[in-house]
């Protein structure tokens, strides 16, 4: 207990997936603190791995949880991310276009498939619907295979499948492992699929098992919108072996080595459900994250999956399936409020099967996506865009077609949520970053024709994340209007976002409570990093370091955010012109993860330090002594430049919000005020916000103070 610091034993903290044996080996050699430090660490996973296997517990979810929090500290601070692990379908696609949306089957008149727009289903659940418009009758109903291979042509034929799509999209932005079943009747379609799926995304598909009787086949319907409807014939992918060889037999022990080795699981219900709780089970055993796409039928969801899950994915009608909760309203739009209660009937179901953390990420097509965090339990107050606490929006990013509409959205929800998948938990993006990521991937595979070769490569997406957004998701009946133009003599807001930092997004970094991570600096001719830490929404408290050479830190400021989403940190640090290194460390629990971004500043932020001061006027402010200023209720951000002229500069300064209401803070200490001057920007969503600085040194060593207030 002494030596693990005793809170990581009483709290079981969800971390990310490590190799224990190769982290607790690599932190003792690292650590060098001789063999105690190598013994210490083995003796608490023994130990703790036998107290779990012993103590009850009400799933593995929790033993696993149990059993990461005691090797928290055991484990180095970083670690090399696995690759994306997706498990599931793979088909061959037939593309047959619509006229007038309708369908014709064997030569019989076409009938109107409008119900279906939108839809992925099974065969069986197709008919159904197509039962509903009064064709099909009791024939279809006893064969809807039958059926749906009786579809009038022509047809195109491509590589897809949920599973495999998706595959392809992760596989553009990080390392990706594919498992999932072929059938040897259609061997010759199988080596243009496997080939498909290495040009499309260099995807690793040595898992893959080839089985007696076809592949799986997915009738792609396109509309005259080029929308689509996908029925699905299952084939090769629902002949899986049963959930005990899965979770332990030597049938399931590619797939479990698979699951070990990866950075997240990614799973969808074009395969039987009892393979999806087997992965989800291993999976959450091992402390990867599941990430569930719920497209592929439009039954409920799996009740032995939802302890397990972190993330369940629908668009806004499969929310409403797994649900049973209506999501549109009259006129057939998504409506706000209505999603909002289907994610609640969602979380409580989870929670009701122990699983209390669950995140849920809605999409809507062209509006756009909502992510609703772990704790969002729909309280709280509602910001400009009508979004509430641990609600992250998204809208979509303008397409590049002629005439602004898609070619073919087959697969760009795969594309979504592959990429995103990819950015979170492989690149280590934070949520938002993630978000914007995938929807700038599935921008461009609606440009391009076919599902797996329109998922676009890194370079597109980084290209594409520089284009316009439009679009949102619904938004809130009572959501306030855009700000009109604020009053003149306010600056433009300047570029201190963690999208400014790294605007490519290949800086930004995901930093667990509790873990740093660090930047490194070696041109000598730039001598200002800038540095953006946000979350979605919750508390940020951090720690961000100045390092010149191994043992000298001679900036060092902590930084706090009540909301890291409305107030991100945002800082200017000065390198002195050496080589240097920035630490980020999060000081907060498991529970509250950020994102953070460090990159030289460019001009004219680089010069901003300095500008501002020669700009505006400073006010003294001595040792022990403290000054207030009130802001305009305009502003939407105010910059501070405090220094010194050469000496120490130890002091806070806060962002308030009525009287003694701290939002944010940034505490600063460094041996020399003028070389390391105190250079941070804080957004003031609210009006009525004071800016106050404390001067900590004694009376003898007095700071300047300069403030601009800007315009958002």
């Amino acid at each position: 207990e002494t030596w693990s610091g005793g809170s990581a034993w009483r709290q079981a903290r969800r971390s990310r997936p490590r190799n224990l044996v190769g982290a607790v080996l690599g932190a003792a050699r690292r650590s060098g603190r001789g063999r105690l430090t190598m013994l210490l660490p083995l003796l608490v996973l023994a130990a703790q791995a036998v107290h779990v296997a012993l103590a009850p517990s009400p799933s593995i979810r929790a033993r696993a949880a149990s059993a990461r929090s005691a090797l928290r500290l055991a484990l180095p601070p970083e670690e090399e991310t696995g690759p994306v692990l997706v498990v599931g379908s793979i088909n061959i696609d037939l593309y047959a276009k619509l006229r007038e949306d309708r369908l014709s089957f064997g030569g019989s008149p076409p009938v109107d498939v409008m119900p279906v727009k939108g839809m992925t289903l099974p065969a069986a659940s197709f008919v159904e619907k197509l039962d509903e418009a009064g064709i099909g009758g009791a024939a279809a109903a006893s064969d809807p295979i039958s059926l749906v291979q009786s579809i009038d042509g022509p047809f195109v034929q491509k590589t897809g499948g949920k599973g495999a799509n998706a595959a392809a999209a992760a596989g553009q932005t990080a390392a990706c492992e594919f498992i999932g079943n072929l059938g040897r009747a259609s061997s010759e379609a199988n080596t243009a699929l496997l080939a498909d799926m290495q040009q499309f995304g260099g995807v690793n598909t040595e898992g893959c098992s080839e089985l007696e009787g076809p592949t799986g086949t997915a009738y792609i319907l396109q509309f005259e919108d080029n929308d689509n409807a996908i029925v699905l014939v299952g084939g090769a992918n629902q002949d899986w072996p049963g959930l005990a060889s899965l979770l332990g037999g030597n049938e399931g022990s590619g797939l479990r080595a698979a699951i070990g080795r990866s950075s997240a699981v990614m799973l969808q219900r074009e395969v039987p459900d009892h393979v999806n709780v087997a992965v989800a089970q291993c999976a959450a055993a091992l402390g990867k994250d599941v990430f569930m796409d719920v497209g592929g039928t439009d039954s409920p969801l799996d009740p032995a999956l939802l302890p397990y899950l972190g993330v369940v994915a629908p668009n806004e009608s499969e929310l409403t399936f797994i649900t049973g909760v209506e999501t549109k309203g009259p006129d057939g739009k998504p409506e706000l409020q209505r999603v909002r209660a289907a994610v609640a009937a969602l979380k409580d179901s989870c929670r009701a099967a122990g699983n209390p953390s669950v995140e849920v990420l809605v999409t809507f097509g062209g509006e756009g996506s909502l992510h609703f965090g772990a704790g969002w339990d729909g309280a709280g107050e509602a910001a400009a865009d009508g979004a509430l606490p641990l609600e992250c929006r998204m809208g979509s990013f303008v397409l590049g077609t002629a005439d602004g509409r898609p070619v073919d959205t087959t697969g760009a929800g795969d594309c979504f949520r592959g990429s995103y998948v990819a950015a979170r938990y492989a690149d280590g993006k934070g949520v938002a970053e993630s978000l914007r990521w995938a929807a700038a991937a599935a921008s461009l595979a609606c440009e391009v024709e076919g599902a797996m070769a329109s998922m676009p490569d890194r370079a597109s997406i980084c290209e594409r994340l520089e284009g316009p957004m439009v679009g949102a998701p619904p938004a809130s009946p009572g959501a306030p209007a855009p700000q009109a133009e604020m009053p003149a003599g306010l600056q433009p807001a300047s570029a201190w976002g963690i999208g400014e930092v790294s605007p490519d997004a290949s800086l930004v970094q995901r930093v667990e409570g509790k873990s740093r991570k660090t930047w490194r600096f070696s041109d000598l001719s730039r001598e200002r990093v800038q540095v953006a830490v946000s979350s979605v929404g919750r508390p940020v408290h951090a720690d961000i370091q100045l390092w010149l050479g191994p043992d000298w830190t001679p900036y060092t400021l902590r930084a706090y955010s009540e909301d890291g989403k409305r107030r991100p940190v945002q800082t200017l640090v000065g390198t002195r012109c050496k080589a240097a290194m920035v630490e980020v460390r999060n000081l907060g629990e498991s529970e509250f993860p950020f994102a953070a971004a460090a990159n030289y500043a460019k001009d004219p932020m680089a010069s901003l330090p300095i500008e501002l001061p020669a700009s505006t006027p400073g006010e003294r402010v001595d040792g022990g002594a403290l000054r207030s200023f009130a802001l305009d209720p305009a502003a939407g951000q105010v910059e501070v430049v405090l220094l010194t002229d050469g000496r120490q500069l130890n002091a806070r300064v806060e962002l308030l919000v009525g009287p003694n209401n701290p939002k944010q803070s940034y505490e600063v200490f460094t041996n020399n005020g003028e070389l390391n001057s105190l250079c941070v920007a804080f957004d003031t969503p609210d009006a009525g916000a004071t800016v106050r600085v404390v001067n900590h040194a004694p009376v003898e060593f007095p700071c300047y103070i300069h403030v601009r207030e800007r315009r958002v």
